[in-house]
């Protein structure tokens, strides 16, 4: 270090650097405004002088390194130029001069992907240059982000967190485009796996143009389904599929529910005028509820939407929850569930948007304590139900904003069926009932319970 330091005339420096733990690897990327305000002004010029030959040594440099395979026979360059993947996180950071969160993961994995289908162990060592080979492709990032020495404890960064959780978590149960008789694959499915690839890595690292988006989501459609089966919470979901957050998000959970259920996708808003005006009497005959019957009694008033939302609060009420449950903030492990409780967490309104935020985050904070899922349901603006101004979805941080309550449920329910998630307790007869009734959809999986048979049976004999 020093040697070179001289011979790039670079002597007067050499305790800056010392103070600064600067190394060899550091001066490959060290640029003048770095040190410009630790320079004294009387070495200012020799400073100039300095680095200028500093930035002919490291273009030199440079041009070596890429030449020159990884001494752990690991060649990032070969990694990145080989794999689709890698091109699209090339030309992304080609385009910013930067990586965003997003892309280091999918860089981080690709590299992991290939050590373990390579089955090259992760020394410490190895890691440690493969990090450094990134900073040298990726000048903005730091080594130190994908691999970190901890004395005395585990090494950090991306890539020996990514290497470990991913041999844990897909090495025996990773989604798979190809049949398990690998045999007797046609040349194509092996294609049709390289564009799922592609496809999925296009769909982390852009948002639009949407036409775009949806031609990649269909195209990875049977891969998600496999992976949404498999044993992955939500997070992992989130985590392989992050453009879910975006705005759009619930479109492209409406598109998958199209192609696991063609046939039944409008169900709901096809059928809803006509439920509505046969429903009304049938419910009128059950309730018992007080709160249901006063809401019942004011029903012919209002308008047609607010006609809506009362038939689905007081649907809770003729679908009582029998099951017991810890509830959320409660110490009694057997609670049971009441209509409230069933009301309020397939629907929710606040008076404002902060109200409603502010609610999430108790509601979140709960059940984290309490070790319990906050599953996805409908949120309204309002002051009450006969005054709801906007529609929301919510789905673990994420709202989607809907036109009107009827689309609020319809994406709501499609949400369950296409990320594999189970109906709240609280409200799981009603779900079901919407699933077996207006979707028309059965499971071998589906509960049985005899409010709810009984509810189905006795609209359908009001048809005849």
């Amino acid at each position: 270090m020093e040697l070179l330091l001289k011979d790039l005339g670079g002597e007067a420096f050499i305790n800056i650097f010392n103070e600064r733990h600067f190394n060899l690897e550091t001066l490959k990327h060290l640029k003048w405004d770095q040190l410009r305000g630790e320079i004294p002004v009387e070495l200012v010029g020799p400073a100039v002088e300095f680095f200028q030959r500093l930035e002919l040594w490291q273009k030199n440099d440079q041009d070596q390194d890429n030449s020159i395979e990884s001494v752990f026979g690991v060649s990032l360059s070969n990694i990145l130029a080989n794999s689709k993947k890698g091109k699209l996180i090339i030309n992304s950071y080609e385009e910013t001069k930067s990586l965003n969160t997003r892309t280091r993961r999918e860089l981080s994995r690709s590299i992991v992907e290939y050590l373990l289908a390579n089955a090259v162990q992760p020394k410490q060592e190895l890691l440690e240059d493969v990090a450094l080979q990134i900073t040298h492709l990726f000048s903005s990032e730091t080594a130190e982000t994908y691999f970190l020495k901890n004395k005395g404890k585990k090494p950090g960064g991306l890539l020996y967190s990514n290497y470990y959780n991913l041999k844990a978590k897909f090495s025996n149960k990773a989604p798979k485009v190809r049949s398990e008789d690998e045999e007797n694959l046609s040349p194509n499915a092996h294609v049709l796996e390289e564009e799922v690839e592609l496809a999925r890595t296009w769909l982390k690292l852009n948002v639009e143009p949407f036409e775009t988006v949806l031609n990649h989501w269909n195209s990875s459609f049977m891969w998600r389904t496999n992976f949404l089966k498999s044993e992955a919470n939500f997070s992992d979901v989130l985590d392989e599929f992050p453009i879910l957050k975006q705005s759009f998000g619930h479109s492209l959970i409406e598109a998958d529910f199209d192609l696991l259920y063609p046939h039944q996708s409008r169900k709901l808003v096809e059928k809803w005028d006509n439920f509505k005006i046969q429903f009304v009497p049938l419910l009128k005959s059950k309730v018992r509820e007080q709160q249901s019957l006063n809401l019942l009694k004011i029903f012919d008033q209002q308008s047609e939407g607010t006609k809506s939302t009362l038939i689905w609060m007081c649907l809770h009420a003729v679908l009582v929850p029998t099951n017991r449950c810890k509830k959320p903030g409660s110490n009694n492990p057997a609670a049971k569930f009441t209509i409230a409780d069933s009301r309020n967490r397939f629907m929710v309104w606040k008076a404002s948007l902060g109200e409603l935020q502010t609610f999430l985050k108790d509601q979140t904070d709960t059940c984290f304590s309490d070790k319990l899922k906050l599953q996805p349901f409908v949120c309204c603006i309002g002051t009450n139900p006969i005054n709801l101004t906007d529609f929301f979805v919510y789905l673990s941080g994420i709202f989607y904003r809907m036109p009107d309550l009827l689309t609020s449920i319809d994406v709501c329910f499609k949400i369950f069926f296409v990320l594999n998630l189970k109906y709240p307790s609280e409200c799981q007869l009603v779900w079901t009932f919407i699933q077996k009734l207006i979707f028309e959809i059965e499971l071998s999986s589906d509960i049985k319970n005899k409010s709810v048979s009984e509810l189905i049976n006795d609209y359908k004999n009001l048809k005849k």
